[in-house]
């Protein structure tokens, strides 16, 4: 895998001797379709914070996966979450990776604040951010509101 992130242009998975996933290095390693592109990606940046530990551990947070591509800024980000919204970010895990000399990175954030502004951060990131997948929702309590996806 390391050769490939380092100098490949474009790269095709295959399951079983079948093209399952192709196109643009970058595209594939930053957002995998299938299950085994997915499987190899992981072993790149080694997630190693458990989703399943995270759904029990913040029931009131939101917890989110970003992927960021070399044109977008981490502390960047983080700063105007902290600026705009009422809300306190935290990292639970990254990795930062080079992917044909381009940085990749994958952050897990925990975001605390009034429900409201818990969603205007989750629609900002959505909207600044190559690549967003919720992991765990705040549970909301009689306030009949809901963070949707």
């Amino acid at each position: 895998m390391e050769v490939i992130k380092r100098v490949c242009d474009k790269v095709a998975v295959m399951d079983k001797g079948k093209i399952v996933e192709s196109g643009n290095i970058i595209n594939v390693f930053s957002n995998p379709q299938h299950s085994i592109t997915k499987s190899f990606v992981k072993t790149i940046f080694n997630e190693e914070l458990s989703f399943s530990t995270v759904n029990k551990s913040f029931k009131d947070s939101l917890i989110i996966k970003i992927i960021m591509r070399e044109e977008h800024n981490t502390a960047t980000l983080l700063e105007e979450l902290k600026q705009q919204f009422n809300v306190s970010t935290f990292i639970l895990s990254g990795t930062i990776t080079a992917v044909k000399g381009n940085p990749l990175s994958i952050l897990l954030l925990r975001i605390n604040g009034p429900h409201l502004d818990i969603a205007n951060a989750k629609n900002y990131i959505q909207n600044h951010v190559f690549y967003t997948e919720i992991i765990s929702k705040p549970q909301l309590k009689n306030q009949g509101m809901s963070i949707t996806s």
